[in-house]
């Protein structure tokens, strides 16, 4: 009993010693409140913010790809495909053909499949005449008539 009595005692002596702390604690942040009100708190994602970061994106892709298509309308060369022209082609079975290019002075027959061109024979002297690459079809002067008259020059009506 005289143990019950000592452990009651040190509890309500620990509950004085930590209420009256907290007690004055509350009353204080009680008075803070009531001084300067707290301010409130937006959120940090809200509708504003998605439409700026959605809108930034967009730009940020349009960007893109009008760099792409400015640089596939200009796209340097490098003088080669001048000199270069394809005289005749032949197709040899579902996707391999053979070619017959024109290359300054040589002519160079290439075998072509998906994946791989390969050099079949070099001639220096010409094998067929490059005026035959120029001629062209009915259907090629039509088409090429109609690209004329529409002002787009990016269809090329030289190749058959």
């Amino acid at each position: 009993m005289i143990v019950f009595m000592t452990l009651a005692r040190f509890v309500v002596a620990l509950g004085l010693i930590t209420l009256s702390p907290l007690s004055f604690a509350k009353s204080q942040l009680d008075a803070a409140a009531q001084a300067a009100p707290v301010a409130k708190l937006e959120p940090i994602i809200n509708t504003a913010s998605l439409l700026q970061v959605l809108f930034s994106l967009l730009f940020v892709i349009a960007v893109i790809y009008l760099l792409a298509w400015y640089l596939r309308r200009h796209q340097f060369s490098g003088g080669l495909s001048q000199n270069m022209t394809v005289i005749a082609a032949l197709s040899v079975g579902a996707r391999e053909r053979i070619v017959l290019v024109q290359l300054a002075e040589k002519q160079l027959l290439l075998g072509v499949s998906p994946g791989r061109v390969n050099l079949l024979q070099a001639y220096e002297q010409p094998v067929l005449d490059n005026s035959h690459a120029n001629q062209q079809s009915v259907f090629a002067k039509l088409l090429a008539g109609q690209v004329k008259s529409s002002g787009n020059d990016d269809v090329d009506s030289s190749r058959s």
